[in-house]
């Protein structure tokens, strides 16, 4: 607001950006293709859905994770969409923080969601990975072998957040 002497007093501005910049988040996420639904050959929508989390990072992480949460509860936790708004998220945070590729197999910390692993350890960074150049990849498929506990995303936002640093596309 301008006063007449041509002071602008300071908007809430943190709050009203932070909630604006989530619902963004959100409408992003739910246009995104479904990374499980793009075949492996399609390297221009796996791409596109690359550039579209990458432009999600520019957001500081509460607001990533209040977006999420928007975008899980706009899909019930019962339906057939909520596990596809799942991987949606188990894809996207892997964009979102800095972690490392392969993490020991005993380390169960981490939300899981059919992770190629080896006697000795998991790939975290499954879905993706780093190509020739050096470039983040959408080079996993979605074996629909999901086994163990459902993955919990909003919780391995949390854990994530808190064990690595922001990423941003690596």
């Amino acid at each position: 607001m301008r006063l007449a002497s041509g002071y602008q007093a300071p908007r809430a501005a943190g709050l009203n950006t932070r909630q604006t910049d989530a619902q963004r988040t959100a409408r992003s996420l739910e246009r995104c293709p479904l990374w499980t639904d793009v075949a492996e050959h399609d390297i221009h929508r796996r791409q596109s859905i690359i550039r579209l989390y990458e432009r999600l990072t520019r957001f500081d992480t509460g607001t990533i994770r209040v977006g999420a949460s928007v975008y899980l509860s706009a899909h019930g936790s019962a339906a057939p969409q909520f596990s596809n708004a799942r991987e949606k998220i188990f894809a996207f945070v892997r964009v979102v923080f800095a972690e490392p590729e392969r993490i020991p197999r005993n380390n169960q910390s981490f939300g899981l969601l059919g992770n190629p692993r080896n006697s000795a350890d998991i790939d975290l960074s499954w879905p993706f990975s780093i190509d020739n150049l050096g470039h983040l990849a959408l080079t996993g498929a979605d074996p629909r072998m999901h086994g163990g506990l459902p993955y919990d995303a909003l919780s391995d936002f949390d854990v994530r957040a808190s064990a690595f640093e922001r990423g941003g596309g690596r």
